[in-house]
């Protein structure tokens, strides 16, 4: 007898398989500064990456084989990438930010203390019945790029800020 193969089990009338769409997100931190900045940064938000961990495996020889181990845990950096408004202050809130991380007058590094944030990443069903959520700890942009200019472009400017993050945390 034939196998009968279908996808009749995906997002099917009685439920089941329904799918999680990248759209159906938020990150929510808190920048130094006005309490204000979480919403500016919210609302601003375009795309950042879902959790992403990478474990060290390295290996110890003996004789004609080797055995593998976990190593490490990390957590690659993530583009947090924003869209640029004109009447909100998305860039400035970001830079200000990457300032305290790097003091560009001075030279000086900022204080873990000061720099460090807490946010909060968020995926949720189309009608908002479920979530996940990660706690990711020690968040600080590393990177920051006010994206460019382009006489052949009218889309809208983006603006990147390469986050460190020290762990993540599922909630």
């Amino acid at each position: 007898m034939p196998v009968r193969v279908s996808a009749d089990h995906i997002a099917a009338a009685g439920g089941g398989f329904q799918p999680q769409l990248k759209s159906n997100f938020t990150l929510r931190m808190t920048p130094p500064g006005d309490a204000n900045n979480a919403q500016v940064i919210e609302l601003s938000l375009k795309t950042f990456p879902f959790p992403h961990m990478v474990t060290e495996n390295p290996a110890i020889n003996y004789m004609n084989g080797q055995r593998k181990y976990p190593g490490r845990t990390t957590y690659p950096d993530a583009p947090l990438v924003v869209n640029d408004y004109v009447d909100q202050q998305t860039a400035s809130v970001l830079e200000a930010w990457h300032n305290l991380v790097y003091n560009p007058v001075t030279g000086a590094t900022g204080l873990c203390a000061i720099i460090k944030r807490q946010a909060t990443l968020i995926l949720f069903a189309p009608d908002g019945s479920t979530e996940r959520k990660w706690r990711l700890l020690g968040v600080f942009p590393k990177e920051f790029d006010m994206g460019a200019g382009s006489m052949d472009d009218a889309t809208a400017n983006q603006i990147t800020a390469t986050l460190s993050i020290d762990s993540v945390e599922a909630m």
